[in-house]
Parts: structure tokens; C-alpha cells; sequence
């Protein structure tokens, strides 16, 4: 069972969003589902989606490197050449705008 306004009615609302459902159909979804008060779960789902903006962008690079990595590895167990190709082409790009490492973070003939 689903809580009134809780996490799982928040969740529920941001995969609507995400899904390109208008607010209309999202308020009648909720209150088809009996998932709480409209207003507050859109506002609530707005909040996540700011918070999700907020990143770390060298972990965000991180994750999209090892996303790649794992793309390209499994597209090529199923001889899916050509989306293992892009996948290649996508740790390019990732490689020629990696930032030039600082002193102290990893750069080379730093003590």
C-alpha cells in the first residue's frame, strides 16, 4: 500500500513525469489512486527533480564512463556492432573534454 503524499506517491509522480504525461492526467492519476493531494505530490516531485540537478559532476562522469564501459561490453557479447561502436565513440568524446588534472588531484610529477 502506498502512503498519502509519501515516497512511493512521490516516485510514482516523477515516473509520470518522466513519461511525458500532462498535469491534468497526473492529477487523475492520483486521485484515481488514491496517492494523496495533487498539488503537494507535483510540488514534492518538483523538489526531487532540483535536487537531482545538483550532482557532482565528476561522479555524474563517472557513472556515464562505466554506463558506456557496460554498453559497450554487452552489445559486443551479442555482436551488436554498431551501438558498441557509438558506445567507442561516446568514451571519445568523454576522453578529449576530460579536464587536465590539478596539482594534488592526480596530476603527473606532483609530490
Amino acid at each position: 500500500m502506498i502512503t498519502q503524499n509519501g515516497p512511493a506517491a512521490i516516485a510514482a509522480v516523477l515516473g509520470w513525469l518522466l513519461e511525458g504525461h500532462s498535469e491534468a492526467d497526473i492529477k487523475e492519476a492520483i486521485a484515481t489512486k488514491g496517492l494523496g493531494d495533487p498539488v503537494i505530490l507535483l510540488k514534492s516531485a518538483a523538489v526531487e527533480l532540483v535536487s537531482a540537478g545538483q550532482f557532482e559532476s565528476d561522479a555524474l562522469r563517472g557513472f556515464c564512463f562505466m554506463a558506456y564501459q557496460a554498453i559497450y561490453r554487452k552489445t559486443m557479447e551479442i555482436a551488436d556492432y554498431a551501438t558498441a561502436m557509438r558506445a567507442v565513440q561516446r568514451l571519445e568524446l568523454m576522453a578529449a573534454k576530460q579536464p587536465t588534472p590539478r596539482a594534488g588531484k592526480g596530476a603527473k610529477g606532483t609530490a
